[in-house]
């Protein structure tokens, strides 16, 4: 297994970051310890860009489509397996949407992962499979600040970075139309997502329970929102204290 533990006030690592034009695959935590689930992210020669978890929420898929059409939706062969997934749904798509206006000069801010350092909940034993070769880890930030994973789209040559946290650039695609894709993992204040989290959950639970979908005690859930500038995010959160409460 080839990791690297990368702490954010780490800008760049020479010959190693940012990972130019090929996917990368990362987790947030300690090599040694608790961690995130690992996600991918990659582009197609179409100039879409696509984010998913690979161990976790794999029947899932974000897709930033260079139609400027997005979404977050099932896989068509994990609906087909699985209908009940989808709860009061009727197809495979969460939600569709338009790319957002510009949130900064020749930028938008596309879309957001959290990694709250109490919602990390993977040990090592389960991160033996080969899907775990080439994992960047990326040191959790502390309470009350998280981790997070931000993917912008650009439209100009610009070093981004986050301007009062630690924050360095882990990806960078080239798109069609001179656009760049820019993932930047950075520390954010965790403001309302613990709230969120507490409130979502229960809700969550009795609703698999009413599917009859067993949750064991080390599952995860994983929760979708939106900002005010149009950006969407998904948060994991463990479901063992739900469960026990």
């Amino acid at each position: 297994m080839i990791s690297e533990v990368i702490h954010p006030d780490i800008s760049r690592r020479v010959g190693l970051l940012p990972i130019i034009d090929k996917p990368v695959k990362f987790a947030v935590g300690d090599l040694k310890g608790l961690s995130s689930n690992s996600w991918r992210i990659w582009d197609s020669k179409n100039g879409d860009i696509y984010i998913m978890c690979r161990d976790g929420l794999n029947e899932a898929k974000v897709s930033l489509h260079a139609s400027n059409r997005w979404r977050m939706a099932f896989t068509q062969e994990a609906f087909s397996k699985n209908l009940a997934l989808c709860f009061e749904r009727e197809n495979r798509v969460w939600e569709v949407w338009d790319k957002p206006e510009e949130s900064l000069p020749n930028t938008v801010t596309a879309f957001k992962l959290y990694f709250p350092l109490k919602e990390l909940g993977l040990d090592p034993s389960l991160r033996k499979s080969t899907k775990w070769k080439d994992v960047f880890f990326i040191e959790a930030s502390p309470s009350p600040l998280m981790t997070v994973i931000t993917l912008f789209v650009c439209s100009s040559e610009i070093n981004l970075k986050h301007s009062s946290q630690p924050s360095f650039c882990l990806a960078k695609f080239h798109i069609k139309n001179n656009h760049t894709v820019q993932v930047i993992a950075h520390s954010e204040k965790e403001g309302n997502i613990p709230k969120m989290i507490s409130n979502q959950m229960p809700i969550i639970l009795q609703q698999l329970k009413d599917k009859k979908i067993d949750t064991p005690i080390s599952s995860f859930c994983y929760l979708f929102g939106h900002h005010d500038d149009g950006c969407r995010y998904i948060v994991g959160a463990k479901a063992d204290r739900f469960i026990r409460n």
